[in-house]
């Protein structure tokens, strides 16, 4: 009886195998990398590997309750196979982070407790409810099975109360560790309880009530710093931003009835680059996180004590699926959705540590700048000498009775005039863009296609005649262009193309006067322009498209951003080597130069400092120009800041007068005449290539700033000592007037 009980057993195993194997291999092959179907992400073959620590031998390494799973000349890698919590150690000092709190505060609550003492946590979205269910191993019942190599484990975990599983594979490298979440590898079998978010090891590095000297690390603006203090509950709420910006396809529409469509919201500082990081400088270590993969999707965190919890802490959070309040017609109201299908998210986070001296905000800078030439970041950078940016801007439009004129600022001829100018004075070898330059103006012509100078201010011949007068004075032209804005008063038929929500409602801006086209009408566009350009030997500025992420719908299908990121890397693709308009760091292969580059942050009132780190990061490797000088508040401390950054200052230039902007899209821009910054371009180029001239093609190795005083080292050996404040100060025995600086060799 029980032999024929083991075969009965073994033969259904083995049908139900077969089934499993069949049904998978039916699911997997039906297109599911280009468009998966709600609710199904294919099969996942874990990792090969030991099922025991290949290194414990006969007496394990323990650290903390947590044992040796990986170790190379810098770093060992421990494991605590009951939370997937792991303990990073330096090798040479026995310094150490770790990735889980290890007793719980008796004041926070149960889900508290389980995302800081788990290495891993998914947010459960049940049905269409906006309060997801957390789970972890710390708190809910769950399978796990680890497998071992050499450079660390993948462990294969499943939650029967949401049949939800995930296999997460972490391997040690020669600067930290990487960790992941392939999205073949998740399951889910209930499709009414799927995987709405997930956190990989979000407490590393974690502090309680700064008991721990240092800071964290946004990338607000340039970067900002969130020091590691008992902040006695001063702060209500922590940071938490998209990564590259804001998701339009999924905000709700906003109804302007006054202010003639105006929108007065103050945005914070758009994430650029998908960092974050954590410093322990009287330890010595710190780390840079980078989201090596999905980070279109996702969205990063900062809570410092007193906002949650007692723990000042930082994260990425990765985004698979959202709710969002559908319409159900004109005057009938929303009801909550869900998205029907989850995000393309490939979850990978880059722990790139700095120890010693190294461990500071400019260690993380530079390893960023290490990472950014492993992946080819700077592929189109061009090598060029300094030179000062110049933008000119051509013509826009106005509304005048049932008509609209044309409001011209400079023509091509008169550039080319302003340029021979400043030559006459030094200023040669300039970067020059020029915006407003074909039909329609500088607003009235988006999204540009092709290749149409106005003839208002010179036509094809007058452009091309001041593209050869640049060129002769040593300098750069490029056309700016914004293949995806489109206003509809001026281009109404272009709305046929224009982006819808993931609601299937136009997304509409100011007040319903202007749109986006969506990505495939931008790829078509930037297909067509790109080889115009080329056919005429000019390069192209590109705004808006490098800093834009959004999800959407186009003929009733959802598209997530990674898809979105995909369609627009098409569309840069088909210019070579653009100059780009504060673009995200996904983009940055495509650049040949970085232009209007922000300056400073948001001011967070628990940011406690701002830093330099994107100029750092960037340093010596590509042309990089700050926002533009016309607008600064304080232009003598903007200059400082241009010279410890090692940025490039762009001037905003018409030859008419900014007056005669009032009644237009550009009414923002309210000074820009050349008589009134002539002097002040000559100044900064004379200054500025000076410095540039000692610097080369050096990069910031290290960088300190204390309150007003800053110190700024070069790879080359040259340093520069800069004083903001107001009165004379020395700096490492060097003295330096008030706002001013010195610039030191050797």
């Amino acid at each position: 009886m029980g032999s024929h009980s083991s075969a009965v057993i073994t033969t259904v195993t083995t049908m139900l195998l077969l089934f499993s194997l069949v049904f998978l291999t039916a699911c997997a092959s039906d297109g599911v990398a280009v468009d998966p179907p709600a609710g199904h992400i294919p099969d996942w073959i874990p990792v090969t590997g030991a099922a025991r620590p290949i290194i414990l031998g006969e007496s394990p390494k323990i650290l903390h309750g947590h044992i040796l799973v990986a170790e190379n000349a810098h770093w060992a890698m421990y494991l605590c196979e009951t939370t997937l919590g792991i303990i990073m150690q330096d090798v040479h000092t026995g310094t150490y982070m770790r990735s889980t709190v290890a007793e719980p505060d008796p004041a926070d609550n149960p889900l508290w407790q389980g995302l800081y003492m788990s290495g891993l946590t998914i947010d459960v979205q049940v049905g269409t409810n906006v309060n997801p269910t957390r789970v972890n191993p710390v708190n809910n019942p769950h399978r796990l099975n680890i497998f071992y190599n050499a450079n660390g484990f993948a462990a294969e975990i499943f939650f029967p109360g949401p049949q939800i599983g995930l296999t997460l594979i972490v391997e040690l490298t020669e600067s930290g560790f990487t960790a992941e979440v392939p999205q073949a590898s998740i399951i889910e079998n209930d499709p009414n309880q799927v995987i709405g978010s997930l956190y990989i090891y979000p407490f590393l590095g974690h502090t309680r009530l700064g008991a721990d000297e240092g800071y964290m690390f946004i990338p607000d603006g340039q970067g900002a710093l969130i020091k590691l203090q008992d902040n006695d509950r001063r702060f209500a709420t922590g940071y938490a931003e998209l990564v590259f910006g804001r998701n339009i396809g999924l905000e709700v529409e906003m109804i302007f009835n006054q202010f003639s469509g105006y929108d007065f919201a103050d945005y914070p500082e758009q994430i650029l680059m998908p960092v974050f990081g954590m410093v322990h400088t009287e330890r010595g270590i710190g780390f840079l996180g980078v989201i090596s993969s999905g980070a279109e999707n996702a969205m990063l965190e900062a809570w410092p004590n007193g906002a949650s919890t007692a723990f000042d802490w930082i994260t990425a959070r990765f985004l698979y699926r959202h709710i969002f309040m559908q319409p159900l017609g004109l005057a009938s109201g929303t009801i909550d959705a869900r998205t029907p299908r989850p995000n393309r998210v490939d979850a990978k986070l880059t722990f790139l540590f700095v120890t010693g001296e190294d461990a500071n905000y400019a260690g993380l800078a530079v390893a960023y700048r290490g990472y950014l030439d492993n992946a080819g970041a700077f592929a189109n950078a061009a090598a060029d000498d300094f030179n000062v940016g110049i933008t000119f801007l051509g013509f826009e439009k106005r509304d005048w009775a049932l008509f609209q004129l044309n409001v011209n600022m400079t023509t091509f001829r008169q550039a080319q005039d302003m340029l021979n100018e400043l030559a006459d004075a030094g200023v040669t070898g300039s970067f020059v863009r020029f915006e407003g330059w074909m039909r329609g103006g500088a607003t009235g012509g988006w999204p540009n296609r092709g290749f149409n100078p106005a003839g208002n201010i010179g036509g094809r011949s007058g452009l091309i005649n001041l593209r050869d007068t640049v060129q002769g004075l040593g300098g750069e032209l490029t056309l700016i262009i914004d293949p995806i804005c489109m206003l509809t008063s001026a281009r109404p038929f272009e709305s046929i193309n224009a982006l819808r929500r993931v609601t299937g409602r136009t997304a509409d801006f100011s007040g319903g006067n202007m749109r986006r086209t969506t990505p495939s009408r931008t790829l078509a566009i930037s297909e067509q322009t790109g080889a115009a350009f080329a056919r005429h030997g000019f390069r192209a500025d590109i705004m808006c498209l490098p800093s834009t992420l959004t999800s959407y719908s186009e003929s009733g299908v959802f598209f997530c951003r990674t898809d979105c990121a995909v369609m627009y890397d098409r569309s840069l693709s088909h210019h070579d080597a653009p100059s780009l308009s504060r673009p995200s760091a996904n983009t940055w292969h495509h650049a040949r130069a970085l232009t209007n580059m922000p300056s400073r942050g948001s001011g967070y009132l628990y940011v406690y400092k701002d830093i330099p780190f994107l100029s750092i990061a960037t340093s010596g490797r590509i042309p990089f120009y700050m926002e533009y000088v016309n607008f600064q508040p304080n232009r003598s401390r903007f200059f400082l800041n241009l010279v410890e950054t090692g940025a490039r200052p762009m001037f905003l230039v018409t030859h008419g007068d900014a007056a005669d902007l009032r009644l237009t899209n550009r009414r923002s821009v309210y000074t820009s005449e050349f008589g009134l910054y002539r002097d002040q371009i000559i100044r900064y180029h004379r200054e500025l290539s000076a410095v540039h001239a000692r610097i080369g093609d050096a990069s910031i190795v290290r960088h300190y700033s204390d309150d007003s005083e800053v110190r700024v080292y070069y790879s080359n050996d040259v340093r520069i000592y800069i004083n903001y404040g107001r009165f004379p100060a020395e700096i490492n025995g060097v003295s330096v007037g008030p706002m001013s600086y010195v610039l030191l060799e050797g």
